[in-house]
């Protein structure tokens, strides 16, 4: 039952209060003010209820939103009564100080019904005092920006004075939603009109200043009289991640970096962003990383740990290959193909020219052809054969070994046959031959051949060629 009084007295305030706030029709709520000036307003209070009200203008809590516009406000009569349909006047008076504001400004001036509090909003220019002044009229610029775009500022400026061709200082400046600087920047306008003069500024907000509502704001000081003027305008979010892939890359190895940055002025997602290796480079990876937060592998590529980059914010993802394991794979595969041809060479055949001498177009030639055994095992069934130049006049074996000459189309061959060999040994023949030359010439000395049969298998080996050049 107490709750229930309770509430149907909360509900008998409210509708009291609702019709108090209409029992009174307040005019004019609007008016102009002189800067630098006390400025008194005529303001109409009628009574539009059946029933009379006492009113009482409340000064000491009248608040002037944008506070420093005013020095001190009274109002005659602070107290009245009215019947119902009766109007009074209350003469406001407003000293203001020597600043002019030509966009309105709401003042908020507390007054009681019955005792009840109400208020109501007085919205005023302030010009100048004087007729012989600058002073701006009225500025306008998009509602809505994106922060990387220029903002255009018209900008309509009142020249009272008598004369033309008078420059004058403009600061433009944005502020942040909480009410900091931005950014400023200062330019001067000449005025070459009587009156109204309109003028347009460009100006560059920082591409990165978060979303959210901004005020643009323009001033202008002339004879000491300042002039402000200013406007909100929204700056719009949007996405703006640059991706840039780059390498360094030498000879035993390299680095591969993917770059990101959000140049726009929200954060944006990166975690669909890899960093791909490849199989060759995943293979020879010795190590990864990233500038910020870490770098881990997946099924794809590499994933950094970051998933948000706040506006501004850069995060390099990088890895690092090295190709001195391929360089030693390579090495011990040569290596390893040298050390078998060495270790299987099984025989060795040299040939050398022991003596050569030349006279009267024609020279003498003594060549020696040495077999070795380089295996552990017996050779068996030893041909070696040489096969002497086309233009050989004369061919002879020497030494103890004896040997066969046979005439063929590609002209003689000195053909030498051995039973076996046993391992390390080696058996050395020599032969003579003249062959006729100009005066300048040279003459080569094929290589000689070695047909030999081990564990079973015919091999064939031959031996080094020989080039004389002769003067």
């Amino acid at each position: 039952m107490k709750n229930l009084l309770v509430l149907t007295l909360l509900i008998a305030v409210f509708f009291v209060s609702i019709g108090l706030s209409n029992a009174i029709e307040i005019s004019p709520t609007s008016a102009t003010l002189t800067s630098n000036a006390t400025n008194f307003l005529n303001i109409s209070f009628y009574n539009q209820q059946n029933y009379s009200v006492s009113i009482g203008i409340n000064l000491n809590s009248a608040e002037v939103r944008y506070g420093g516009l005013f020095d001190a406000i009274s109002a005659k009569p602070l107290s009245f009564t009215l019947l119902p349909g009766q109007t009074q006047k209350v003469l406001f008076a407003f000293n203001t100080r020597n600043i002019f504001y030509s966009t309105p400004t709401p003042i908020n001036i507390s007054y009681t019904i019955n005792g009840t509090p109400q208020s109501f909003i007085l919205s005023v220019p302030i010009l100048p005092s004087s007729s012989k002044q600058i002073y701006f009229y009225n500025i306008s610029s998009s509602n809505k920006i994106y922060p990387y775009e220029s903002l255009p500022v018209s900008l309509t400026i009142i020249n009272s004075l008598d004369r033309t061709g008078v420059v004058v200082p403009i600061n433009a400046s944005i502020f942040y939603p909480n009410g900091t600087l931005e950014s400023s920047s200062y330019s001067s306008l000449t005025l070459s009109n009587l009156g109204i003069n309109s003028y347009s500024v460009s100006m560059k907000p920082n591409p990165q200043s978060p979303p959210g509502q901004y005020k643009i704001s323009v001033s202008l000081n002339y004879n000491g009289f300042t002039s402000t003027a200013s406007q909100n305008v929204d700056f719009l979010s949007y996405y703006d991640l640059v991706a840039s892939r780059s390498s360094s890359v030498g000879v035993f190895g390299g680095t591969y970096y993917l770059t990101l940055k959000n140049e726009g002025n929200t954060p944006v997602d990166v975690s669909n962003y890899t960093l791909s290796p490849g199989s060759l480079n995943g293979i020879l990876m010795i190590s990864k990383g990233a500038s910020l937060g870490s770098l881990s592998s997946g099924p794809n590529g590499l994933y950094s740990s970051l998933v948000m980059l706040s506006p501004g914010q850069t995060v390099s993802l990088y890895y690092t290959v090295s190709y001195v394991i391929i360089y030693i794979i390579v090495l011990i595969i040569v290596i390893a193909i040298i050390l078998f041809f060495y270790f299987n060479r099984k025989v060795e055949v040299v040939k050398e020219v022991v003596k050569h001498e030349a006279s009267s177009g024609f020279i003498d030639v003594k060549v020696s052809l040495k077999v070795k055994n380089v295996s552990n095992k017996v050779i068996e069934d030893i041909n070696l054969s040489d096969l002497t130049p086309m233009n050989a006049l004369k061919v002879s074996i020497i030494g103890p070994r004896e040997g066969v000459i046979q005439k063929t189309v590609d002209g003689l061959k000195l053909v030498w046959k051995e039973a076996r060999l046993n391992p390390k040994d080696e058996f050395i023949v020599m032969y003579e031959l003249r062959s006729k030359i100009g005066i300048v010439g040279k003459m080569e000395l094929n290589p000689a051949v070695c047909k030999f049969r081990f564990n079973g298998n015919i091999y064939k080996r031959k031996s080094n060629s020989i080039i004389l050049n002769i003067r």
